[in-house]
């Protein structure tokens, strides 16, 4: 048993941190409403709007990273529609737990320690503001 966890500690202690990461991220992912600004994060449609803007030309008028804008786009061709909460979120809940991620892996290369890296991505995950942006559709 003894060489299994030694062989695996590290293993079991990511797997423990997507898990605690997950949890937090994606439970009652789609339960509340969309707030004010999730909205703006969704593509042009393709639908006229009082401007008569082009696809390009909405991306560009936006004060948003053109990023934010084509991953809030990416559930709409599955669920065919924007009132899906839930697909709308997974996107940036996925992008944020991999974000735990790849912090623990920078934390463990900058310290030279699995242990300084796991705690530092714990206490990432679980941070206020990180568990908070992971669970809406927008970043700023």
């Amino acid at each position: 048993m003894q060489v299994f966890f030694g062989k695996y500690k590290e293993h079991i202690a990511i797997l423990f941190l997507l898990i605690a990461t997950a949890f937090l991220r994606f439970k009652d992912l789609g339960y509340s409403d969309y707030i004010s600004d999730e909205p703006g994060t969704f593509l042009y449609r393709g639908l006229p709007t009082k401007y008569d803007m082009t696809p390009l030309e909405f991306i560009l008028s936006q004060r948003k990273g053109p990023m934010q804008i084509l991953i809030g786009f990416m559930p709409y061709p599955i669920v065919g529609n924007y009132k899906n909460e839930f697909a709308q979120r997974i996107p940036f809940a996925l992008f944020n737990t991999g974000a735990v991620i790849i912090f623990y892996f920078l934390i463990k290369r900058l310290a030279g320690s699995k242990l300084i890296g796991f705690l530092a991505a714990l206490l990432f995950s679980v941070q206020g503001l990180v568990v908070a942006f992971g669970r809406v559709a927008q970043y700023q």
